[in-house]
């Protein structure tokens, strides 16, 4: 029989780092997909609200929080040298990262886009 290895306080802080992962893989995933959503609604004229300027407003602050994620996750890598947790850091799993985070970053410019759009279109 093998002994099994203790689980010191490294192991925990790399399954606390690899949990934190998930949780943001999860987030950006939910903002691609409220980003898709609305312009998707905007595209087909369906209205959020029943004012043009709102509904314009609502897309540009959606797109701006979007975009604002994938920005932070570039600095915490480029300042605070935060990687991906040890567990995951493999050159595939950085490339899904920040594929990821492109397509987030495209997305909130998409629906930055649309809100423009919608806003400029009201008057």
């Amino acid at each position: 029989m093998e002994a099994k290895p203790k689980a010191g306080k490294g192991w925990e802080k790399g399954r606390e780092e690899l949990r934190q992962h998930q949780g943001k893989v999860r987030f950006l995933a939910w903002l691609i997909l409220l980003g898709l959503v609305y312009t998707g609604l905007l595209h087909f004229h369906i209205r959020l609200t029943s004012i043009h300027e709102l509904d314009g407003i609502l897309g540009i602050l959606l797109g701006i929080y979007t975009c604002a994620h994938p920005a932070a996750n570039l600095l915490d890598i480029a300042i605070y040298h935060h990687g991906l947790p040890p567990q995951i850091s493999s050159k595939g799993s950085y490339v899904r990262w920040w594929a990821l985070n492109i397509a987030v970053l495209l997305v909130g410019w998409v629906t930055i886009v649309t809100g423009l759009l919608r806003f400029s279109a009201a008057g």
